[in-house]
């Protein structure tokens, strides 16, 4: 049997992996691309979730973002969360006044009336509305307490992770607000499930 030498390594740094401490990657094309370098006049832009990722396992970030692979089930949970997110950027376009339990599942059984997403059954839109009503309820005090009055849902940013703006991270921000009871400040407020944290 002949031995096949393996491709060359162009990026060793790219293709190192915390699960294969030994050397870096080699075998298959979507781990061996050539990425050029990063530059401040072409960055490279990096997603907060795709970093997440990154940092969290290199295999998880391999099969998501370069071969664009995504696990069976998932997408009844992010169906889910993307309603539950819907709802309450909805919810926090509203005037602190307008921002009541009776408001937010008005706002609930409209999205899932009008929802496109197959992933979902009616148990899962119930879910999404008892969810999003349970929140309102709770919110009421909590968003008093901290301050919350003017918002700004799903704001996106993007921020450089190096002095020369070569390399840069972007998303979106849950509800960035003006809290009322602190001057010159600013704050976010970021929502996940149970199972997200």
């Amino acid at each position: 049997m002949k031995k096949v030498a393996p491709p060359e390594v162009v990026d060793e740094q790219y293709q190192r992996s915390m699960h294969r401490i030994d050397g870096p990657i080699t075998g298959s094309a979507p781990r061996n691309r050539k990425f050029p370098k990063p530059t401040p006049e072409n960055p490279l832009i990096i997603s907060a979730s795709e970093l997440r990722d990154w940092l969290d396992c290199r295999v998880k970030h391999n099969w998501r973002h370069n071969m664009r692979l995504e696990p069976i089930g998932g997408a009844k949970n992010l169906s889910i969360g993307s309603l539950t997110h819907m709802g309450m950027d909805q919810f926090y376009t509203l005037p602190l006044a307008g921002r009541t339990r009776k408001a937010m599942v008005k706002i609930a059984k409209k999205i899932t009336r009008e929802t496109t997403l197959k992933a979902l059954e009616i148990e899962d839109k119930e879910l999404v509305e008892a969810m999003l009503e349970g929140y309102a309820a709770w919110a009421k005090e909590e968003d008093k307490i901290i301050g919350l009055d003017k918002c700004f849902p799903e704001e996106k940013f993007m921020l450089n992770l190096v002095d020369d703006g070569s390399i840069k991270v972007r998303g979106r921000l849950d509800n960035r607000f003006v809290p009322t009871n602190l001057k010159k400040a600013m704050a976010v407020q970021e929502t996940k499930t149970a199972k997200a944290i």
